[in-house]
């Protein structure tokens, strides 16, 4: 396995997507694979259609690419962002009234504005994240770009993560989780499998086995699923580990 420059301690890894050029960064279903060089130019295009004023994006996201790319650009253009998955207004019209977004974006990435008012936004700040609300109303954290920059690093660091990594999706990107699958691959110049197939369906191991994927991540529901299945990953040539959280395994 070939490890990656991490770069240096002051160089985020959205900023130097350029140093994996022509490396895949995201292979879709059917498509050709989005390699780094590219990304790097549609991100950039994103936080110029924002412009150079610091905004409050709404970000619906999923495991495609245009809404990962927008989500770079936001991170580029240091316009902090909300992550949120699909659905209607009536989920975000609480947090649409409190916080006043300057921008929506959709996961086909188009732009819809809703005020060019100046925000008083933390120099510091980079992403909002949604708690689940299981203890009162949702709440959120709040991450800088450092914060989310070094845990990259030293998850790429501990997994020794690097180009020849492939990591299926199996988590949303708007959890914690599945950002952080998406930050340390991107930060150590690996690969993503975009998928968003149940683990539990025989179309997942298709694509698993014919992008040939080397991990996923998955929550403890992901792994009784295999276990109620019967699923042998050493059928797998490719798989070499797995990473597992949100709770305590049986």
């Amino acid at each position: 396995m070939v490890r990656a420059s991490l770069g240096t301690v002051d160089t985020p890894f959205w900023e130097r997507l350029d140093a994996f050029a022509e490396a895949p960064a995201f292979i879709d279903a059917g498509q050709s694979p989005l390699r780094y060089g590219q990304i790097a130019q549609e991100a950039q295009r994103v936080a110029e259609q924002i412009g150079p004023t610091r905004r409050l994006v709404f970000l619906e996201i999923d495991n495609q690419p245009t809404a990962l790319i927008a989500y770079l650009g936001c991170l580029i253009g240091r316009h902090p962002v909300y992550l949120h998955g699909a659905g209607d207004r009536d989920h975000l019209a609480p947090l649409i009234a409190r916080y006043h977004p300057n921008l929506m974006i959709a996961q086909d990435g188009t732009l819809d504005w809703l005020s060019r008012t100046v925000h008083e936004l933390h120099p510091d700040l980079a992403v909002l994240l949604s708690t689940s609300g299981s203890t009162g109303s949702a709440k959120f954290v709040k991450l800088s770009g450092r914060n989310i920059d070094s845990n990259a690093r030293a998850i790429a660091t501990y997994l020794g993560l690097g180009p020849g990594e492939r990591a299926i999706t199996v988590l949303k990107p708007h959890y914690s989780y599945g950002l952080s699958v998406l930050h340390s691959h991107l930060a150590s110049g690996g690969s993503l499998v975009l998928n968003d197939t149940p683990i539990g369906e025989a179309a997942f191991w298709e694509r698993f086995r014919a992008t040939r994927a080397t991990s996923f991540a998955g929550v403890p529901y992901s792994f009784e699923t295999l276990a109620r299945l019967n699923i042998r990953i050493s059928d797998f040539p490719d798989f070499h580990y797995a990473t597992q959280a949100g709770g305590r395994l049986a």
